[in-house]
């Protein structure tokens, strides 16, 4: 197996603009509760990690990227070692400038 392969994560139109409306318009009827963990263990484990090496809170953030050139992240602060919630969620919003992969958009 190539480990240099890029892993490509599909997500559904469906849940690509419940992302995007809960990261751009706070959008919170369809995301929250477990749906919010879920994601955020998504991008744990399927992320990819950013550099940010002389930033305290950003450093080896992960981001997934969700639309073609849109990324989100979180930075987790947790107050419970036993389960996820209650947290502090701090949401990360990269969107790539230019084309990108498949792209044919030209801003």
């Amino acid at each position: 197996m190539d480990d240099t392969r890029e892993e490509r994560v599909f997500i559904s139109q469906q849940n690509y603009w419940a992302i995007h409306d809960f990261a751009y318009h706070n959008g919170y009827k369809r995301i929250y509760g477990t749906k919010l963990e879920a994601l955020y263990r998504l991008i744990q484990r399927k992320g990819k990690v950013i550099g940010f090496p002389q930033d305290r809170i950003y450093h080896n953030i992960k981001v997934l990227e969700y639309g073609d050139g849109d990324f989100i992240g979180f930075v987790r602060t947790g107050y419970s070692k036993t389960s996820f919630f209650p947290c502090k969620l701090k949401i990360v919003l990269l969107r790539a400038l230019g084309p990108v992969g498949n792209s044919t958009s030209k801003y």
